[in-house]
């Protein structure tokens, strides 16, 4: 499961597991800005906060909608009680509160989908981690991306039975053996013929 932020944490697990032979799924989910926006009013004002701090630190905000998010999280700074045993402050402070909250939901919503959606598309196309080559036999493994629980059960049963399918196709100077379920690269052999004299150089021994 993707996380979050780009901490390159999950990046160089999935590299180094690719680079031992086996198969890595990758699960970014696929959410619109209105189902996020409906989980962060279930979600406690902290977690708002912290995820506003979070895209602001990663410069993923800017113009109006990082001043709508600094001002917001300056003032949930001054609120954060320990604790909540007599009265409900936080209740209290959302209602006072209640149109720059509605108002930050959705400046957070739009930029989380926005960030999902990229990391997807940079896992399948253009990540320089997500192809490695397995150094024992020299077959060159890429990560399999899916958006939703139901593809990736789906495509986990499939690789646990092996019955996998696949598509061959020339893209790019490459030749790609392309999972049907994913439709990401799941092999890959290079056309360039610098690459493949030395390639064959060294695994022909």
């Amino acid at each position: 499961m993707i996380q979050e932020t780009d901490t390159l944490g999950k990046d160089s697990e999935l590299a180094s597991t690719l680079a031992q032979r086996k198969p890595v799924i990758a699960y970014v989910p696929k959410m619109t800005p209105e189902q996020i926006e409906n989980d962060l009013k279930s979600s406690p004002l902290r977690f708002t906060r912290k995820r506003l701090m979070l895209l602001m630190a990663e410069d993923r905000l800017s113009g109006e909608e990082l001043r709508v998010a600094a001002e917001f999280v300056r003032k949930a700074a001054s609120f954060d009680p320990v604790f909540t045993l007599v009265g409900n402050e936080e209740a209290a402070f959302i209602q006072q509160n209640h149109a720059d909250l509605e108002r930050v939901r959705k400046i957070l919503a739009s930029a989380e989908s926005a960030y999902f959606d990229k990391r997807a598309t940079d896992l399948t196309r253009n990540h320089p981690l997500a192809i490695q080559v397995h150094l024992e036999s020299g077959v060159a493994n890429g990560v399999l991306v899916v958006r939703s629980p139901k593809k990736c059960a789906e495509l986990l049963r499939k690789l646990l039975t092996n019955d996998c399918e696949f598509a061959i196709e020339h893209d790019e100077g490459c030749t790609i053996l392309r999972e049907k379920i994913s439709q990401c690269p799941f092999r890959v052999v290079t056309d360039d013929p610098t690459l493949t004299n030395s390639f064959w150089n060294f695994y022909l021994q």
